[in-house]
């Protein structure tokens, strides 16, 4: 899978573990399977734009602020790389 799908996941992992959110519970809020879940996290699977939405929403975010956190992560690694 992709850097950015890495990257996304490893965004919605802290995001979730953050606000105390199982994995099972992120789930439930947002209307996904908890293998999918978990699978995104692990960085297996790229999300669509309607499960980036449900996602943000599940998490009280906006679905841009996911996708920025996953491309500042990049920046972050890059310059602790260079």
């Amino acid at each position: 899978m992709s850097v950015l799908s890495e990257r996304f996941g490893q965004v919605i992992r802290r995001e979730r573990e953050s606000k105390g959110i199982s994995q099972e519970r992120l789930a439930e809020l947002s209307d996904l399977d908890r293998t999918y879940v978990q699978r995104l996290e692990g960085g297996k699977y790229s999300p669509t734009l309607d499960t980036v939405e449900s996602l943000a929403r599940a998490l009280q975010m906006l679905p841009s602020e996911l996708v920025a956190h996953a491309d500042d992560s990049g920046e972050a690694e890059e310059e602790e790389a260079g």
